[in-house]
């Protein structure tokens, strides 16, 4: 889970769980770009370089649910799926959020995957923000 927290005014006592953004998302947007996501692609465009030791590891992966949802001043990004590559869930977030704000067409999100070019998408979101919520051994 990522976490947003969308405030005019920093909130101490969740500036260490969430990305505080100061102007409200376009919820419907992230969620048409989120959508393009889930499904089994190559994912390097959301993956930030790993090293030598893992740059040549398979980018494949499949996301089984993408959801964003909101209740006050939070919004969600839950991310689900057997496995990640390095910063991918962060790498998905500050994306859904260029959406959100306008600054990116939900399209556009669909075109940097299928290019699998990092430069075409902006720097990974906070690492304030991200949670690992569970984990399931099938």
């Amino acid at each position: 889970r990522y976490t947003l927290l969308i405030a005019p005014h920093a909130s101490p006592s969740k500036e260490r769980t969430a990305w505080r953004r100061p102007a409200p998302l376009d919820l419907v947007a992230m969620r048409a770009a989120a959508s393009l996501l889930v499904g089994t692609h190559d994912f390097r465009a959301f993956r930030t370089d790993p090293g030598p030791e893992r740059r040549d590891e398979d980018t494949v992966r499949r996301i089984d649910s993408l959801c964003v949802t909101a209740a006050d001043e939070l919004v969600w990004i839950d991310v689900e799926g057997p496995g990640f590559l390095y910063m991918m869930v962060r790498n998905i977030a500050a994306t859904l959020v260029e959406v959100g704000s306008g600054a990116r067409a939900p399209a556009s999100v669909a075109e940097a995957l299928h290019a699998r070019d990092r430069r075409l998408l902006p720097p990974p979101a906070p690492a304030a923000g991200l949670c690992l919520r569970s984990v399931r051994y099938d």
